[in-house]
């Protein structure tokens, strides 16, 4: 009986001695299209244009504000005008898609 009263009296003097640690979980936001950076981002990619300009995604990313024409490796052109574009969307709908992007994960940051 000794014995296990000196083994509990070890223990829990073991227990007083070792420091307590405290740990805390931080909630983070996973809301991303919220984020600062974020909305900076893409307030910044359309800085120069108002909510109902028309522009134009491009197939290699970003988007097209007027009128250009690339040229493909191969020599071929293509021609782009967000104007006349049917798959042309205005600049607020151009910032929503971009928010879905960053709330998925998609968005690059270019």
């Amino acid at each position: 009986m000794k014995k296990i009263a000196m083994i509990g009296i070890i223990l829990f003097s073991g227990l007083m001695i070792c420091p307590t640690i405290i740990t805390e979980a931080v909630e983070k936001d996973n809301n991303v299209s919220e984020d600062p950076q974020t909305q900076s981002y893409i307030e910044n990619v359309f800085s120069d244009l108002n909510d109902t300009d028309k522009v134009l995604e491009m197939p290699n990313g970003g988007f097209l504000y007027g009128e250009a024409t690339v040229i493909n490796p191969d020599g071929s052109s293509v021609h782009y005008n967000s104007a006349t574009d049917s798959n042309s969307k205005t600049v607020l709908e151009a910032k929503s898609s971009l928010k879905e992007q960053a709330a998925t994960g998609n968005l690059k940051y270019e």
